[in-house]
């Protein structure tokens, strides 16, 4: 069964992620930020992450730099799911790794396709 991490510190997005990602039969793993999604893949390596920007104690940024520069990390898609739709924060997202960029609020019949890509 495929895993994704789901990192956020806004539970209610988590759970609404989370309810989409049931429709696929995914093991979903949750973080409230990059430090918690740290300790959570240490010994569990999801096949994909969907993780926020904007965050307390880690935030996206950090932590998508920490999972690239790692061997046992970097080959991790990434999907960064933000409120914030500033092409240079997208160029920056992307010139840092991460495989997509999904700006929020979003449909079901947009997201779904982009995590199936990764994890079919």
């Amino acid at each position: 069964m495929p895993r994704v991490l789901v990192v956020d510190d806004e539970k209610i997005l988590r759970q609404m992620i989370t309810l989409l990602l049931g429709e696929l039969k995914i093991e979903v793993i949750e973080a409230e930020n990059g430090r918690g999604a740290l300790e959570a893949i240490k010994d569990n390596a999801p096949h994909l992450i969907i993780s926020d920007i904007t965050m307390p104690v880690m935030d996206g940024f950090a932590f998508l730099e920490e999972i690239k520069r790692n061997d046992k990390t970097k080959a991790i898609p990434v999907i960064i799911v933000t409120s914030d739709g500033k092409r240079e924060t997208r160029e920056k997202i992307i010139r840092m790794g991460a495989d997509d960029f999904v700006e929020r609020p979003f449909k079901a019949e947009d997201f779904l396709p982009r995590i199936k890509k990764f994890i079919s």
